[in-house]
């Protein structure tokens, strides 16, 4: 018999904590009888001898006393069915459905030990849990699939040649570090590799940069302009002015 779920909501519960303590005390026992989906026989006979088969002083009279106390404050509903008495948890769904997995973490029931409830009876019960699925429980009960509510958008890429694909910042990098004769070279040869063997690579761009790096091609050192000759010239002048001036 599995085992079933006591939250410590029953004891600010307003409905649970007017019960009398023969009643409570009910409650625990006839939990363990439920199968997976809240339900179990009611028959006060049949709950006496399970629940209480080592106290021969319980009768079936106060079983059925206790059983309409709780059905009286909302906690049971009943119905009857081919002549036996049938029981369900208005609220077992709500505490206990979700601890109803297999190993997996897969949502799963058992089969049912009782007829189902009527449907004007499972109306007022919380929403069931699905008897199975193949789908693992969701640890993000999120959703939205995608957990960035701003994602980025995607830059466009421009092909180059026929098949090389890049985008525009990526262009602009492999121009200013390794030169346009560079940048065409590789970018012929990833073409060339693509068109005749039909290569695929997640990246254009790092695929270019790895055959740089393979290859040791240096990056472009920044140069510093030289003064031109006029420059030069019209420094010398200013130069020998503000030496007259000072002297």
């Amino acid at each position: 018999m599995p085992n079933r779920i006591i939250k410590d909501s029953i004891l600010t519960s307003p409905n649970f904590n007017t019960l009398s303590v023969h009643a409570e005390r009910h409650f625990y026992r006839i939990l363990l009888l439920v199968d997976d989906y809240g339900c179990f026989e009611a028959t006060p006979a049949i709950i006496r001898g399970r629940c209480y088969p080592l106290q021969s002083k319980v009768t079936a009279k106060a079983v059925e006393s206790w059983q309409k106390e709780l059905g009286d404050k909302g906690i049971l509903k009943y119905w009857q069915q081919d002549g036996r008495i049938y029981s369900v948890f208005v609220r077992f769904d709500a505490h206990n459905a979700k601890y109803c997995v297999n190993d997996d973490g897969v949502p799963t029931r058992h089969r049912r030990r009782t007829p189902e409830p009527p449907r004007e009876l499972l109306a007022n019960l919380c929403q069931p849990l699905p008897t199975q699925t193949n789908n693992r429980l969701n640890p993000n009960p999120n959703p939205n699939p995608n957990p960035n509510p701003n994602p980025k958008k995607s830059e466009a890429k421009h092909t180059h040649l026929d098949f090389v694909k890049l985008i525009a910042r990526e262009h602009q990098t492999l121009l200013s570090e390794y030169g346009h004769f560079y940048t065409n070279k590789y970018i012929k040869a990833l073409n060339g590799h693509i068109g005749s063997k039909g290569d695929k690579y997640k990246s254009h761009y790092y695929t270019i940069l790895n055959w740089l790096n393979r290859d040791e091609v240096k990056k472009i050192q920044p140069t510093i302009q030289k003064e031109s000759d006029e420059q030069r010239f019209r420094k010398i002048i200013k130069e020998e002015s503000d030496g007259k001036s000072g002297s």
